[in-house]
């Protein structure tokens, strides 16, 4: 009967370390996969359509709770000062819209999203 429980452990125990070599190895890959997909869209997105895409999302964030349009926030404008600007100022702001739609655009292209092809007709994934 002692031999039975030991191969039960046995195989217990083999179980579990695989499992721990498995998720070692998951995590591996899904921290590359992070890294890499950051740094391509960090370089095909400029710093200051990032910083807009900030700016303009944090308006957004802070108008689900804050109904009050004309609340103003405290941003940084392009020299990186301190602003106080309305939030209704911030959601409106067709700049801040065209810089939150480029971002949207460039981690869609980043992450292979959006295949468009070389001028043929065929069909394109969003």
């Amino acid at each position: 009967m002692t031999t039975l429980t030991q191969g039960g452990q046995t195989s217990i125990h083999s179980f579990r370390m695989n499992l721990v070599i498995t998720r070692f190895i998951l995590r591996f890959f899904l921290v590359m996969f992070i890294i890499s997909l950051g740094m391509v869209f960090y370089t095909k997105t400029d710093k200051q359509t990032l910083r807009n895409t900030h700016n303009y999302y944090e308006a957004k964030l802070i108008s689900l709770y804050q109904k009050d349009l004309n609340h103003e926030i405290t941003i940084k404008d392009s020299t990186g000062n301190d602003v106080k600007v309305a939030i209704g100022r911030l959601i409106n702001n067709q700049n801040l819209i065209n810089s939150s739609n480029k971002t949207v655009s460039d981690l869609r292209q980043s992450l292979k999203l959006t295949r468009k092809f070389d001028n043929k007709k065929s069909l394109v994934f969003f």
